[in-house]
Order: C-alpha cells, then structure tokens, then sequence
C-alpha cells in the first residue's frame, strides 16, 4: 500500500500525467491517469481501475486530494516465462533463490513484463528438449523506468509435482488461443486463472 499525493481533481479528469508514482504500479513513466470524470466524483472515497484500488484519504475534491493505492491480490497477474535450461534452469532459481529476469528483448515480451507487478504468479518453462512448464515463482518488484530493460526481480516457488508439457498443454482447449501455442516465439506469456490453474494444480 502506497500513500502519494495526486494532482489536483480537475486536472484527474483531463487524464494528466503524472510522474509521482511507483513503476511497479503504472508501468509507464507519464502513463497517463484514467479519465475519471464524473465516475470519480460520484466515487470520493474509492475508485477502481482494473486490479488497481485507488481511495482518496483527503475525502476532497475540491484541492489536490491524496491518493492511497494498492493491487489487488485476488487479481494478481499470472504469467509464464520461457527459459533455456543450458542457459539458466528452474533448478538454477531454487539454488538462487532470487534472480533478476533479464535477457529479453521482444517487445511484447517486454510489455508484459513492464506490466507485472508485485505478488504476481508466475510458471517456468523450459524450452529445449524439454518443453514443459516445470516449476512455480513470484514477482518481487518491478522497475519499469527504463521500457526497454525492466527490472523484474523473482523468487522461486516449488517445482511442479508433473511437469506440463507442450504437446499437453496443446490438448487442452483453454490454450487454444494462447500465445504459448500460436507465437511459440514469445519468451513472456500472460496467463488466464484456469490456464494457471491447469499448469500448477494451484
């Protein structure tokens, strides 16, 4: 939970931007705020944007109000990252613990890690001969000011009791219209509640 203070209401309502808020919330630097208008101020003490809760502490609109602001963990966001295990296996995460996930250079790959943040899951796949989701894993935080090279620190979770394999993953129809089956390519895939479930047993 973060406590900051916002620019002025009217200025809210235009969408200004705003720099004055943690990269692991907004991952943008200048992303604009959401045009909330009316919806704002029929909302003083609330309002919600996606996973994002946003309450106004001052109870004003009328001065520049303050804004505390968390993400939800109920709707964390949940993501599979590719890995070559000759490179850097999911048993090199357990023996580390904790790493920064960097190597990346796609730039929806990169959008999707600009867009993680903190309590986010995570499933490790492996590529090569493997080609199976093997373990779990967390994000820590991120840091998106550069867009080209976010820093996006994980700890590991547990490997899987079964790993997942592609062609198991394929068969099963909640992939259909994933990336991980129709851009074999993409290093960072997001992932849908019943998508994880699937892969994790969780």
């Amino acid at each position: 939970m973060v406590t900051v203070k916002a620019a002025a209401v009217p200025s809210l309502s235009r969408g200004a931007f705003v720099s004055h808020y943690p990269a692991s919330v907004f991952p943008h630097p200048g992303h604009p705020w959401p045009r909330l208008g009316n919806e704002y101020r029929g909302l003083l003490n609330c309002v919600r944007i996606g996973s994002i809760i946003f309450e106004n502490l001052s109870g004003s609109h009328k001065s520049s109000p303050v804004f505390r602001f968390s993400r939800e963990k109920s709707m964390a966001g949940k993501y599979l990252l590719k890995t070559e295990p000759s490179e850097y296996s999911f048993a090199d995460l357990e023996r580390e613990s904790v790493t920064i996930w960097d190597g990346v250079s796609n730039p929806v790959a990169l959008k999707h890690l600009r867009q993680m943040g903190p309590g986010d899951d995570l499933v490790i796949y492996e590529t090569g001969d493997r080609k199976s989701a093997i373990g779990t894993a967390g994000v820590i935080s991120v840091d998106a000011t550069d867009a080209r090279n976010p820093v996006v620190k994980i700890k590991a979770g547990k490997a899987l009791g079964h790993p997942v394999s592609l062609a198991e993953i394929k068969a099963n129809k909640s992939f259909a219209d994933s990336p991980l089956v129709r851009q074999g390519r993409l290093s960072v895939v997001p992932l849908t509640s019943e998508q994880y479930r699937f892969l994790t047993g969780q």
